[in-house]
């Protein structure tokens, strides 16, 4: 199956409009007390489960927010939050606020939510559960809509492979090796998805529809292209493109997801609309390691309760 693509077809009207739900949700009210938080150094997966994890404790204990740098993350939205990132008022306030850090990486912390009435707070770090936006899920998904542009091109490639498949469901594959297949890493518990679990996810779904397609995205093309296995013509591999942000869109323009490990894959999973079956890697950590305790059991405060182990 060719991954040369005709650039010809043009992308489709997809903006969206935004909710007053939503509005409410991401525009500040210095008014009110403020968290703050200073996004990390890490990538576009990481970013979301920030921004999204504020709005959600901001939200639910009743505060506003401000975010003093805009990450990787900001620049690429479509409704970016309403908030004077210039104000030294706000800046100011943040210095001063008390500080307060997450237990663990991946897993819910209720004690964030414990706050000093009428304080401001600086908090601290990853926040990576979707506990902490649970209430506003549907509002999220459109808070973390991406701009025009970035959609644009992902439904240039979604189009194309929709009119030379018509008929067909997109599952999305999103394959991290990269930096994760490093020993240093794989020491401290990171694992990589191995060629047995492509084979039964993807057996799953071709069990479930007539006629399938899955649209393969990593970091590590050729690992790829050599263990991930079609039947009768059914998987098309895509380079990535310089922009991670189109490629998270363009999975999450896929019908149904099989992602491996990483933040990355799970918000490109976690942002396709309606219902669709996500399938995740059961074993994505090394039982027993320090990676592992940063999670909850079963990582059920990181993995969303609908989402089928493998």
């Amino acid at each position: 199956m060719s991954t040369k693509l005709d650039n010809s077809t043009k992308a489709n009207d997809t903006s969206l409009h935004p909710s007053e739900a939503l509005q409410s949700i991401i525009t500040s009210d210095p008014g009110k007390p403020m968290i703050c938080h200073h996004f990390t150094p890490g990538r576009l997966g990481n970013h979301l489960f920030e921004y999204a994890s504020i709005l959600g404790i901001a939200r639910t204990t009743n505060r506003s927010f401000f975010f003093p740098n805009n990450g990787q993350l900001l620049g690429n939205l479509k409704y970016p939050p309403v908030q004077n990132r210039t104000s030294a008022q706000l800046k100011a306030r943040c210095k001063s606020a008390k500080k307060k850090w997450e237990k663990y990486l991946c897993r819910y912390d209720n004690h964030l939510l414990d706050l000093e009435k009428g304080k401001d707070y600086n908090l601290f770090d990853y926040f990576q559960s979707w506990v902490y936006f649970d209430g506003i899920q549907e509002e999220i998904r459109q808070a973390v809509t991406f701009s025009d542009e970035i959609v644009q091109s992902a439904t240039v490639v979604i189009s194309r492979l929709k009119t030379a498949y018509p008929n067909t469901t997109l599952v999305g594959i999103h394959n991290r090796r990269g930096d994760l297949a490093k020993k240093a890493l794989r020491r401290h518990g990171y694992l990589t998805a191995p060629p047995e679990f492509f084979k039964k996810s993807m057996t799953y779904f071709r069990e479930r529809f007539s006629r399938v397609l899955f649209v393969v995205l990593g970091e590590d093309s050729l690992w790829s292209a050599e263990n991930i296995h079609p039947v009768n013509d059914d998987v098309i591999f895509l380079e990535p493109n310089s922009s991670p942000t189109v490629d998270m869109q363009i999975l999450s323009m896929t019908d149904h997801m099989i992602r491996t490990v990483g933040t990355f894959g799970w918000w490109a999973a976690f942002k396709i609309p309606g219902r669709p079956t996500v399938v995740y890697l059961k074993d994505f950590v090394k039982k027993g390691s320090m990676l592992s305790k940063l999670y909850s059991a079963n990582a059920q405060d990181y993995m969303l309760p609908n989402w089928i182990a493998m």
